[in-house]
């Protein structure tokens, strides 16, 4: 994989990549719905708002049922933070970053809005980061390229300097119109130019490890 030497900057998703948010998103919107006294999110309805901003999260649960600014109001007298307990840190998470700190620039670009730094400051992450790129951050979130560019951008990098790990279709289609290497996180198949199920890989090969997930390297032993 000799196109991996041309990497200088290693961007994240957030959610399904750095934390496993699955239980805190649940909880979110359910609590949402139940203010309104509707019925609990469906395989089908968590799927796509797990995905998306919460911008578009809450117009896909509540258009047309609910006027969305009372949503919204809900939403703001909501203390977010209250759920961070339910996040759980990825394996191999701050041992990749870590590795990754004295020779790349990193950063997250995420669909998150102003939940992301109070995050990272909770677990202590924030300072691994170079820069951190929200959805409130650019005109067009994802599956549109504008976070990955603005990476590209700040950075002074060609898109093909730039290695972005994410888990979700929206992930891969906004590092294609990118231009930016992907790497697909997770068990699903995102035609992604790599695919990983342990974030120790990304080390491995990026240290000229080999082909496959085999044995990582020391820093993560």
């Amino acid at each position: 994989m000799a196109f991996l030497q041309d990497i200088s900057v290693i961007a994240f998703d957030c959610d399904g990549v750095m934390f496993d948010s699955t239980e805190v998103n649940r909880s979110y919107y359910n609590q949402l719905l139940e203010a309104f006294d509707l019925p609990l999110m469906d395989d089908a309805a968590f799927h796509y708002v797990h995905m998306h901003t919460a911008e578009g999260a809450i117009r896909h649960l509540f258009e047309g049922r609910v006027p969305l600014e009372a949503v919204r109001e809900k939403q703001r007298a909501f203390h977010y933070p209250d759920l961070f307990p339910l996040m759980r840190e990825e394996p191999h998470l701050r041992a990749l970053l870590r590795f990754l700190k004295p020779k790349f620039r990193t950063a997250v670009a995420t669909n998150r809005s102003n939940t992301l730094r109070p995050l990272l400051d909770h677990f202590d992450l924030t300072t691994y980061f170079d820069l951190l790129v929200t959805s409130l951050d650019v005109p067009r979130p994802k599956p549109w390229p504008d976070m990955l560019e603005a990476i590209v951008r700040r950075f002074g990098v060609r898109p093909e300097n730039l290695l972005y790990i994410g888990d979700s279709p929206l992930d891969a289609q906004a590092a294609a119109a990118a231009g930016c290497v992907f790497v697909g996180y997770g068990p699903e198949d995102l035609g992604a130019s790599l695919h990983i199920r342990r974030l120790d890989v990304v080390a491995t090969w990026l240290e000229g490890g080999g082909e496959g997930e085999g044995k990582p390297p020391s820093f993560f032993r």
